[in-house]
């Protein structure tokens, strides 16, 4: 077969196997027959390379600001310089996004090309995963296409303790291009899992392609539900206390108090599901380390004020505080936590599974959990510990 011939089988070969999306680590693009590149538009994964071969002599793979155009440049620069036939040029593309080329002494020819890359995320909230001993937990894991990817992403996951099992609403999870698609997974724990925290993964892959997500399972160390009615293990310092329909209701005209019967050490965490009546001047609160009235950890529900304010109180004095504007409706829930994060040693403060805010630990705290209420009626439906 004479040279030419070949060169057209290649060129022909080439257009006819042109794939809206390849897997493969490796994308070739031949140079020059015709002078262009073949095929001129390639879609790959973020992470592959695009394997450029010369068919002719005299060309270049040269990256430009815009497709279609001349100019040199652009996010990810590239230059093959120009190169005789029977060379090859790699270049791999480590993010989304679209990349525009050229050949140098071509281009006013119109010999140009692009690469699309497409990419995915995955998010899953909440990052830490509240569940009882022969009980359950979810978190929804949320997977965003990237530039129009829209490939089915696999899901799976690891390191999870002896004793849990676990289960995806949608396995693999398809998004739409340019758009998102949820599973929630969900953690099914055994009566032989001991309290505390499990770190573990969870891994999306689309083809060679994997993103993970670090997550938390998360074993109470404490946790009173109410649903016994009894809370005389309790300690209450003004105010009237009682449990009403499996909830903690406390009520008082000026500040009351209610202190759970545990001990919180430095790195815990203190959790509850609270509801206010709210009102002018009101507030509810959830205490964390408790050791006495002059030394706690208070998160402030101001329902009047839309505000949640954390304040660190040692030896009487405000040593630490921050607050956040977030929308408080009277009677509704919320899902609130306070975490003393060891290692940037800080107070977290999480809104239904969201984090809010944070603030400096001036010193490790210790001290019990509880609740507050003044000048209004609360309804507390756990307190938990982890």
């Amino acid at each position: 077969m004479s040279l030419f011939r070949l060169q057209i089988f290649v060129f022909l070969f080439s257009i006819l196997t042109i794939t809206c999306l390849s897997f493969g680590a490796t994308q070739d693009v031949h140079v020059g027959v015709g002078f262009t590149f073949a095929p001129n538009d390639v879609t790959i994964n973020a992470g592959d390379t695009v394997h450029w071969i010369w068919d002719t002599t005299g060309h270049s793979s040269t990256s430009t600001t815009a497709p279609g155009g001349c100019t040199a440049g652009g996010t990810d620069p590239w230059d093959s310089t120009i190169l005789p036939m029977g060379s090859t040029f790699d270049h791999t593309f480590n993010a989304s996004g679209d990349y525009s080329y050229k050949c140098i002494p071509h281009c006013g020819m119109g010999m140009t090309g692009i690469v699309r890359v497409v990419d995915f995320d995955i998010v899953c909230n909440p990052t830490t995963i509240s569940a009882q001993p022969n009980g359950s937990g979810t978190t929804t894991c949320t997977v965003s296409s990237l530039n129009s990817f829209n490939a089915a992403v696999d899901l799976s996951v690891a390191g999870l303790p002896s004793g849990v099992t676990f289960g995806f609403s949608a396995d693999p999870v398809t998004p739409p291009a340019g758009g998102s698609a949820d599973s929630v997974l969900t953690l099914n724990v055994d009566n032989t899992v001991a309290p505390g925290s499990y770190p573990f993964t969870l891994s999306g892959q689309a083809g060679d392609r994997t993103k993970t997500v670090n997550l938390v399972l998360a074993l109470p160390l404490f946790i009173d539900d109410f649903e016994d009615g009894d809370v005389s293990d309790w300690t209450f310092v003004k105010g009237t206390w009682s449990v009403v329909a499996g909830s903690l209701v406390g009520t008082h005209d000026r500040k009351a108090t209610g202190l759970a019967p545990f001990t919180m050490s430095g790195f815990e965490s203190v959790e509850t599901l609270v509801q206010t009546n709210g009102g002018p001047g009101t507030r509810t609160s959830l205490i964390g380390w408790f050791a006495d009235k002059k030394n706690l950890v208070e998160l402030l529900m101001k329902e009047d004020e839309d505000k949640w304010v954390l304040k660190q109180r040692i030896n009487g004095t405000v040593v630490s505080k921050g607050k956040a504007s977030q929308a408080i409706a009277p009677n509704t829930d919320y899902r609130v936590r306070v975490v003393y994060d060891q290692t940037s040693d800080k107070f977290q403060v999480f809104i239904d599974g969201v984090k809010l805010f944070e603030i400096n630990a001036v010193a490790p705290p210790d001290g019990a959990p509880g609740v507050r209420v003044k000048a209004t009626t609360s309804t507390f439906g756990e307190i938990i510990i982890f």
